[in-house]
């Protein structure tokens, strides 16, 4: 069923006659996806503040990732006379149609916006296929879903300035598109369909080509916030240096707020149209890194390091908007400039900074409060910590001030009943790269012996053997050895962030696989283990313990030293290296007791002259 231009079909004179005009008119229904981002959450207090019912669409997940909206939400469970405002969130996804069918069918909004996309440059070129099904294509089924609606509806779809790429500034509505990354490409599809449908259907559709917009809500990930969150981390001595890519490259940055508001003009005009919406000022990378480091009172030079893994495949050096059709038509212009909004972000991070120092510095322990494993995982190399999350996230009246006792024991002393804190995750005073190296030796040496390759500290076959054959038949033990020492390993509570793989797409961790080229985890480890991956099952001893440790080090890795994620890393390294040490034999003299054996069973069997079984010696593996 075709709209046109979103009106609502006329009514009769006797309907019109029957309804009385002392009624208000009814609310106004929204209808926002991606609702949970940094856009989505300014344009819901919009909405809210103008008498809209607002409803978001939230994709199912084992955590929820909704903190921008959490001064928003109220508890259905509190008292009712509690002020409520009229936001309800559902769960559906982009990527089927089934379920945003379902959505407008229940919810039957008046406009709506569409934010939803994996919205990540970098990533994008790591998961295209991914990329393009949620933003292309999922766009694409949320305009079906609306032309489908028995109520018309008023559509914005997102677009990006990243769909001009290399077309020189300044980029207007008539700048043809050249985009250089997956995101870029799926950005303009999404456009292209928006077009077509209110061409071919007669919807209200918009588009909205937005520049580059940031607030203190935009994913640490993005490289104006990792800016500003290293900025006041730096300043209260949290951190020292902060990692970065190309700093020549041109933006045009305004202030979110201000961008969701030409968002909802949009839809407010008598016909549909397409606007680009900026500031019309470029600013590089490194004039960004100026302002926010001087208002701080500090030297970006100092601090800042240029990582090659940051650079992308294909650069777009330069973008500035040309929003003079959204200023005429619309009256829109940006309220918050440059210079402010840098302040802005650097305030907020600071103060976020401070909450942090000053807990980790009192020492205390968190109780009480449980956090998944996405949040961590979510900070890479931003070095956010558990206790600044909770601050931010507004738990701080979940923490219990209770200084934590001296350790009694060396390494890292850790309650059973609770998840441990930052100040506990101390490294473990021995060396750990002196460690690793005995340890790579003993394995090594308890492989290749019971693989039948050589005596431990010799060139040579094992004597009085076969290279291969009888000593491989006691590999199984030493898996199922090992099997003892994962479930130790994977029981710890400092282990909940490794047992999973890492979800670069939910986390929105866009150069994770830039830095990690093998990711791995105990879940994968197990499935190998249990020969679920026909594929890949194990061969040695020496595999499995290859991919524990990779575990660990691709956390120590990907995370800074002072981050959570990276000390839980090393605690379970050192542990996983203590326990392994100890299960592992004195080679030398297990292998003499096999070779002793050896030549006494066939010493009998000569003797007899019958044919005796061979002696299945059970070797402890415990020290």
């Amino acid at each position: 069923m075709a709209h046109s231009n979103g009106a609502h079909p006329a009514t009769t004179d006797g309907e019109a006659a029957a309804i009385p005009r002392s009624l208000e008119p009814a609310r106004k229904v929204a209808l926002i996806t991606g609702i949970t981002g940094q856009d989505g959450s300014y344009l819901t207090e919009l909405l809210l503040s103008k008498g809209y019912e607002v409803h978001g669409l939230i994709r199912r997940s084992s955590n929820f990732n909704t903190q921008r909206l959490d001064h928003i939400y109220h508890d259905p469970h509190a008292v009712p006379s509690t002020p409520r405002p009229p936001m309800r969130l559902h769960y559906a996804d982009l990527s089927d149609s089934s379920s945003l069918r379902r959505a407008l069918d229940s919810i039957l909004p008046d406009e709506v916006y569409n934010l939803a996309a994996q919205s990540h440059v970098a990533v994008s070129f790591e998961i295209p296929d991914y990329t393009a099904d949620v933003t292309a294509t999922g766009a694409l089924r949320l305009l079906e879903a609306v032309r489908l609606s028995r109520k018309p509806i008023r559509y914005y779809q997102a677009g990006s300035s990243e769909m001009f790429g290399s077309t020189p500034p300044p980029q207007s509505e008539d700048t043809p598109f050249h985009p250089r990354s997956p995101y870029a490409a799926a950005k303009v599809a999404a456009h292209w369909y928006t077009v077509n449908y209110r061409e071919a259907y007669g919807l209200f559709a918009c588009n909205g080509v937005l520049f580059n917009h940031e607030s203190p809500r935009r994913g640490e990930n993005f490289v104006t916030r990792k800016i500003t969150r290293a900025v006041g981390r730096i300043k209260v001595g949290l951190q020292t240096k902060v990692f970065l890519g190309n700093l020549t490259a041109a933006r045009d940055w305004g202030f979110a707020g201000d961008y969701v508001e030409a968002m909802w003009l949009m839809l407010q005009q008598d016909q549909p149209g397409d606007y680009v919406v900026a500031t019309e000022e470029s600013h590089t990378v490194e004039e960004f890194l100026q302002a926010a480091f001087g208002y701080a009172g500090l030297d970006w030079k100092d601090h800042v390091v240029i990582d090659k893994k940051y650079f992308r495949p294909a650069e777009v050096d330069s973008l500035k908007g040309d929003s003079s059709k959204a200023r005429r038509e619309l009256k829109w212009k940006p309220k918050v400039g440059f210079q402010q909004l840098v302040e802005m972000m650097v305030d907020h991070d600071i103060e976020l900074a401070k909450k942090e120092k000053v807990l980790v510095d009192a020492g205390y322990q968190l109780s009480g409060f449980e956090l998944g494993p996405w949040y961590f995982f979510s900070q890479g190399k931003n070095k956010r910590g558990l206790i600044c999350s909770l601050a931010k996230m507004g738990f701080m009246t979940s923490i219990k001030g209770k200084k934590r006792p001296p350790s009694k024991r060396r390494g890292i002393a850790i309650r059973r009943d609770r998840r441990a804190s930052v100040a506990e995750l101390a490294p473990h005073p021995r060396s750990t790269n002196s460690r690793i190296q005995d340890l790579d030796r003993r394995v090594n040496e308890v492989v290749d012996f019971y693989d039948g390759n050589k005596m431990p500290g010799s060139s040579g076959r094992l004597a009085g053997g076969r290279s291969r054959g009888r000593h491989s038949r006691e590999m199984p033990d030493l898996m199922r050895q090992f099997g003892e020492i994962m479930r130790e390993v994977t029981s710890d509570k400092l282990a909940w962030p490794f047992l999973k793989p890492v979800d670069v797409v939910d986390l929105n961790l866009p150069d994770y696989f830039e830095i990690i080229s093998k990711p791995m985890d105990f879940s994968t480890i197990e499935k190998k283990m249990e020969g679920k991956d026909v594929f890949n099952n194990y061969k040695s001893v020496r595999e499995i313990y290859s991919d524990v440790r990779l575990i660990f080090t691709n956390a120590m890795k990907y995370n800074d030293e002072q981050n959570e994620i990276h000390l839980m890393a090393k605690a379970l390294l050192e542990k996983f290296e203590e326990k392994w040490l100890h299960f592992l034999p004195k080679v030398e003299s297990e292998a003499r007791k096999v070779h002793f054996a050896k030549v006494f069973t066939r010493s009998v069997r000569n003797k007899l002259r019958i044919r005796v079984p061979n002696v299945m010696l059970s070797i402890s593996l415990i020290a």
